[in-house]
C-alpha cells in the first residue's frame, strides 16, 4: 500500500476495536474508583452497596440490610434487595435495585430502586434471600402482623393470562415502572390473625422459608404459595392484579407515576383541559337553547321498568317522598323517585324493589349538568368493602383482594356495585375491609362502612387533642378505642353534610392539587350519604362542580354525605340480580346479551354454578371495564348485597304430597316488637321423616339482631315476643370473658346490647367467645317433681325441645312426646350442621308465642323449671358510627357558613382572575 493511501474500512475498525478496550480497561477501574472514593472496600459487597445506594437515593441503609439476588445480565445488572428508611428512626420498606458491580464487589452502576413493599405505618425487617427469592417481617405496632414474601424471578403469567393481548401488553409497561422488570415481582404476604413480637426467616432451600417464632414454626412453600402443616391462625394471600377500567386511567396513572411529571403537573393539565371543555359547552348550550332534556332521556333510555304495580307488596318508609326540583323549567319526572323492576336488579320475595332511582338538573347556567341518584333501605341492603390490589396503597403490608369473596354468600345475594373513594396519591384516607386495615383512619376524615352488628354507618373520624391524649396515656382513664365496633370503613376527605348542615366546618379544600383555593372544575363526580329519613343514596353527577352536587344532596335530605370518586373512568354505579344457573327461566334475558356499558349476562367469574344480570344506573357510565364489579379491580369499590330476613325460602318437605303451607315460614299474626319490619320471628310445621308421615314438628325462626336472649326462672324486663319452656330445672352457666364453657353440649349465648347475641348449639369444646360475658343453656336431665304440698297445674302433653344456629339465626324445634330424631331431622332441613336438645327426657317443654300485640304466658312454668326467653330487640340498620363528635379539647370553635364559602368560590370561578391564591391543603392523617 503507497505510505499516501487512505486507510481501510478494516483498519478504522480494528483501531476503534483497539480504543474501546483500552476504555474498557481503563474506564471501569476509574468507575470503581470513583465509588472507592465513597469508602467502598473491595471484597464486601453489601457494605459497598448500602453506601452507594444511600447515596443514591438520600435513605439510611444498613449493610445487614442488604441482599443480593440471582438472575440479571452484563446490561441490567444484578437485582439488589435491601431495606431502607428516610431518617434515623423511620420505619424502613424493602427496595429492589439492579447493580453492576466488579469481580472485587465495588459498584460500578445502579439503577433504581423500586419501593416493593410501600407500608408507611409499619417496619419491615428481617431479611432473608435465596436466590430471586425474599422475605421480610412486617411490624406494626411494634410486633409482627406478616411476613411479605417476593420473587424476583417474575410474577406468575396465570395473573394475566385471560386478559386481552393489548393489557398484558400495558402491564408490561407498568411492571417496568413499579420494579424495573417487564415480568414484574411475585408477591405474596403470610397474615398472622395473632400479631407476635419476634420472628426469625430462613430459607432451607430455594422453595422453603421457616418462619420461626420460639419453638413453633411454619413453612411457606414459594412454588405451591401456600403453608405446609400450619395451625390456625396464619393464612397466606397471594397478591392479585387488578384490570384497569380504561387506556385513559393506565395511561394517566402511568404518566402521573413518571419523575419528572408527578401528581401536580397532571393536576395543572386536568384543571386546563376541564375548564376549557366547560367553557366550550356552557358557550355551545347557550347558543342553541339546549335543556338538557335529551342527554337524560339517552342516559336513562336503558331503564326496563317503572314504578312496582300499585297494590304490590309494601313495607314502612319505603320508597321516598318524591324531591321537589332545582330549576324552575322542571322536567317530566325529575325529583320522581322509581322502583326498578326490570329483570337486571335484585329481588326479595313478597317485598317491594330494594332500590329507588331518580335523578335533578341543578345548575341553571350548565341545563346539562345533571345528577342522577340512587336509593336504598338499608334494612334489606348490606354495605361492604374491598380493597383494590393497588390501591388503597396498603400501609401496614396487607394488600387488597380487588374482588368480592367468591364463597360466603356475598356472591349470591349481590344486588350492586359502586366506586370508592380517591387513590392514595391523592391523599392517605383510612380503609379497613375484609379483615384487615389497609390504612389506618385518619382524624378528622369523613368515614362509612359497616359497624360488626352488619349496620351502615356514617361519621367524621375523631379527634383527639391534649386532654384526650393524656386520657389514652393513663390505662385507668383510658377510654374504648374509637372504631372498635366498625368492621369495615372507608375515609374520603371532609365531611360534606354532617346532621344536615352543609360544609359543616367551612373547609375550602375539596379537589386534589388543583390551582385554586378551591376545586371548581366541572366533572363526572360522585357521592354518598345517608339521608334524614333513614336512607342511604349514591349520587352520580354529570358535569358538576362540588356544591352543584351538593344541591342535589340537599334536596334528598342528606344527614351526613362525603364526596366519593371523580373523573369519568372512575364513577360508575352497576345494579346486579345473581341467580343460580339451575334456577334460569323463559323469562330471564339471554346470557349472551352484551351492551357496552348498559346491560349484559353471563356466567359469574369463578362461580359456574351462577349467573348474572348486571345493569348501568346510566347508559355509558364509564370508559370500559363493563361489567366492573365482578372482576379483579385495581382500585376498592364497594358493594351491596341483600340481607338475609324473614320469613325466607321454604322448606322443602320431605313427605310427599305436603300439607297445605308446609315448610312456608310465615310472620302474619306474630309479635315482632314495636318495630315490626324485618320480622323478628316466624313459624312453620314440617313432617321431617318420609317414614313417619304422622309425626309434625313445629318449627320457630327468630332473627338475632332483632331479639336478646336470656335464660330463667322469670322473663326479663321487655317487650316478651316468646318463651322456650325447658320442662325442667336446666342449668345455666355464666360464662365471663376469657373462660371456657368446657367439653360439653348445650347453647352458648354471647354478647347481645347493641350488637346482635351470637348463638353457637351443640359441642362447646371449640366454640369462640367474645369479650362480652356469656351463659351456656344445658338440657336438664330429669323433669322436676312437684315441691310437697304445692298446687298441681294441669301440664301440657310431654314435648322435645331442640335448638340449632345458622348465620343470624336461631331455631327451636318442638317435637311430640320423647322424639328427639325428629326434631334434630327437622332442624337439619333448616341448614343447621350441629343441634342440642334443651328439654329434659319426658318433660312437657313447649314453646310459646304471643299473639301480636299480646305477651306469651310466662305463668306456665312448673316448680323450679326454667326458660329460655326471646325479648324485643330493634337494632336499628343504618347508625351514626360514633355516638357524639369528639373535639381536640373543649375549644370554642367559631361558627362558620360552610354553604356561603361554596358559593362565593363558584362566582370566583367565573373570573378566575379574581379567586384568591395560595396552596390548598388537604386532609391529612
Amino acid at each position: 500500500m503507497p505510505p499516501d493511501a487512505p486507510p481501510r474500512l478494516r483498519a478504522h475498525l480494528a483501531l476503534l476495536g483497539r480504543t474501546l478496550a483500552v476504555l474498557a480497561v481503563v474506564g471501569v477501574p476509574l468507575l470503581a474508583t470513583r465509588e472507592g472514593c465513597r469508602d467502598h472496600q473491595p471484597g464486601a459487597p453489601r457494605r459497598n452497596l448500602a453506601a452507594a445506594l444511600a447515596a443514591r437515593t438520600g435513605l439510611v441503609i444498613d449493610a445487614a440490610d442488604v441482599a443480593l439476588l440471582d438472575g440479571g445480565d452484563a446490561v441490567r445488572g444484578r437485582p439488589v434487595a435491601f431495606l431502607g428508611r428516610a431518617a434515623t428512626g423511620a420505619p424502613r420498606d424493602l427496595y429492589l435495585a439492579r447493580a453492576r458491580l466488579t469481580e472485587a464487589g465495588v459498584p460500578v452502576a445502579v439503577a433504581g430502586p423500586w419501593n416493593l413493599s410501600r407500608t408507611r405505618e409499619a417496619d419491615e425487617g428481617d431479611l432473608a434471600a435465596r436466590g430471586t427469592r425474599l422475605a421480610c417481617a412486617s411490624r406494626h405496632g411494634g410486633r409482627v402482623e406478616a411476613v411479605l414474601t417476593y420473587d424476583a424471578g417474575g410474577e406468575s403469567p396465570a395473573l394475566t393470562a385471560a386478559w386481552p393481548l393489548a393489557e398484558r401488553v400495558l402491564d408490561r409497561v407498568s411492571n417496568f415502572q413499579e420494579t424495573g422488570a417487564v415480568h414484574g415481582v411475585g408477591r405474596a404476604s403470610v397474615e398472622l390473625q395473632s400479631p407476635i413480637k419476634d420472628v426469625r426467616l430462613s430459607f432451607v432451600s430455594d422453595d422453603e422459608l421457616w418462619i420461626s417464632h420460639g419453638a413453633a414454626r411454619l413453612t411457606y412453600d414459594f412454588g405451591a404459595g401456600a403453608l405446609r402443616d400450619a395451625a390456625a391462625g396464619a393464612r397466606v394471600v397471594t397478591a392479585d392484579k387488578g384490570r384497569r377500567p380504561s387506556l385513559i386511567s393506565w395511561a394517566v396513572d402511568t404518566v402521573r407515576n413518571l419523575s419528572f411529571v408527578g401528581p401536580q403537573r397532571i393536576a395543572w393539565l386536568e384543571n386546563v383541559v376541564f375548564r376549557a371543555m366547560d367553557r366550550v359547552q356552557v358557550v355551545g348550550a347557550k347558543v342553541t337553547g339546549y335543556n338538557g332534556a335529551a342527554a337524560i332521556a339517552e342516559d336513562l333510555d336503558l331503564r326496563v321498568g317503572d314504578r312496582a304495580a300499585a297494590g304490590g307488596p309494601t313495607v314502612p318508609n319505603w320508597p321516598p317522598k318524591d324531591l321537589a326540583p332545582i330549576l324552575k323549567s322542571g322536567m317530566e319526572g325529575e325529583g320522581r323517585w322509581v322502583l326498578p323492576t326490570d329483570p337486571y336488579t335484585a329481588r326479595q320475595p313478597g317485598l317491594p324493589p330494594p332500590f329507588a332511582e331518580s335523578f335533578l338538573r341543578v345548575d341553571v347556567d350548565r341545563p346539562f349538568s345533571r345528577v342522577y341518584m340512587v336509593a336504598w333501605d338499608p334494612r334489606r341492603l348490606e354495605l361492604r368493602l374491598v380493597p383494590g390490589t393497588d390501591d388503597p396503597q396498603s400501609m401496614s403490608g396487607k394488600p387488597g383482594s380487588g374482588r368480592i369473596p367468591r364463597q360466603g354468600g356475598g356472591l349470591e345475594r349481590l344486588a350492586a356495585g359502586f366506586n370508592g373513594g380517591w387513590q392514595t396519591v391523592h391523599g392517605h384516607f383510612g380503609m379497613r375491609a375484609q379483615g384487615s386495615t389497609i390504612v389506618s383512619p385518619c382524624s378528622g376524615c369523613a368515614t362509612f362502612g359497616r359497624m360488626k352488628s352488619g349496620a351502615t354507618a356514617f361519621g367524621t373520624w375523631p379527634k383527639r387533642g391534649k386532654a384526650a391524649a393524656e386520657k389514652a396515656a393513663d390505662p385507668a382513664r383510658r377510654p374504648a378505642n374509637p372504631g372498635d365496633d366498625v368492621a369495615e370503613l372507608r375515609q374520603n376527605l371532609y365531611p360534606l353534610f354532617d346532621r344536615g348542615v352543609l360544609n359543616p366546618e367551612g373547609h375550602s379544600y375539596w379537589g386534589g392539587g388543583h390551582l385554586e383555593e378551591l376545586e371548581v372544575n366541572y366533572v363526572r363526580r360522585s357521592s354518598l350519604c345517608s339521608t334524614l329519613d333513614g336512607h342511604v343514596v349514591f349520587f352520580y353527577g354529570e358535569n358538576v362542580s362540588i356544591y352543584t352536587l351538593s344541591l342535589a344532596m340537599q334536596r334528598a335530605r342528606c344527614d351526613y354525605g362525603l364526596e366519593l370518586d371523580i373523573n369519568r373512568p372512575n364513577v360508575s354505579f352497576e345494579f346486579y340480580r345473581v341467580i343460580p344457573k339451575a334456577a334460569l327461566t323463559p323469562d330471564d334475558p339471554p346470557l349472551k346479551v352484551h351492551e357496552t356499558r348498559s346491560r349484559a349476562a353471563g356466567e359469574l367469574p369463578g362461580r359456574k354454578d351462577l349467573v348474572y344480570f348486571v345493569r348501568s344506573l346510566v347508559r355509558g357510565q364509564g370508559l370500559g371495564g363493563f361489567p366492573r364489579y365482578i372482576s379483579t379491580l385495581p382500585r376498592d369499590f364497594v358493594y351491596l348485597t341483600l340481607r338475609d330476613l324473614l320469613p325466607g325460602t321454604p322448606l322443602a318437605p320431605p313427605v310427599a304430597p305436603p300439607l297445605p303451607g308446609e315448610g312456608a315460614w310465615q310472620t302474619a299474626g306474630l309479635p315482632q316488637g314495636p318495630d315490626p319490619f324485618p320480622a323478628a320471628l316466624a313459624v312453620t310445621t314440617i313432617r321431617p321423616d318420609p317414614a313417619r308421615p304422622d309425626v309434625s314438628v313445629r318449627l320457630l325462626k327468630v332473627d338475632l339482631r332483632r331479639v336478646d336472649l336470656a335464660a330463667g326462672a322469670s322473663p326479663p324486663e321487655g317487650a316478651l315476643l316468646a318463651a322456650a319452656h325447658l320442662g325442667g330445672p336446666a342449668a345455666v352457666q355464666p360464662v365471663s370473658a376469657g373462660e371456657a364453657p368446657g367439653a360439653t353440649t348445650g347453647l352458648l349465648v354471647e354478647g347481645g346490647g347493641a350488637a346482635p347475641p351470637r348463638v353457637t348449639a351443640g359441642a362447646l369444646a371449640r366454640a369462640a367467645r367474645t369479650t362480652a360475658d356469656a351463659f351456656v343453656l344445658r338440657p336438664a336431665a330429669a323433669p322436676a317433681a312437684p315441691r310437697p304440698g304445692a298446687p298441681v297445674k294441669p301440664r301440657a302433653a310431654a314435648a322435645t325441645l331442640a335448638a340449632c344456629a345458622s348465620g343470624p339465626y336461631l331455631y327451636l324445634a318442638q317435637a311430640p312426646g320423647d322424639d328427639g330424631p325428629a326434631a334434630a331431622a327437622a332442624l337439619t332441613l333448616c341448614g343447621c350442621e350441629d343441634t342440642v336438645r334443651l328439654s329434659a327426657p319426658q318433660a312437657a317443654g313447649h314453646l310459646v308465642v304471643a299473639e301480636a300485640g299480646a305477651t306469651p304466658a310466662a305463668a306456665a312454668l312448673g316448680p323450679g323449671e326454667q326458660a329460655l326467653y326471646l325479648t324485643a330487640h330493634a337494632r336499628p340498620f343504618l347508625v351514626p358510627m360514633f355516638d357524639a363528635p369528639v373535639v381536640a379539647d373543649a375549644v370554642p370553635k367559631k361558627k362558620v357558613d360552610g354553604e356561603a364559602i361554596l358559593k362565593r368560590a363558584m362566582l370566583r370561578s367565573r373570573n378566575p382572575n379574581a379567586a384568591a391564591s395560595g396552596a390548598s391543603h388537604g386532609p391529612r392523617p
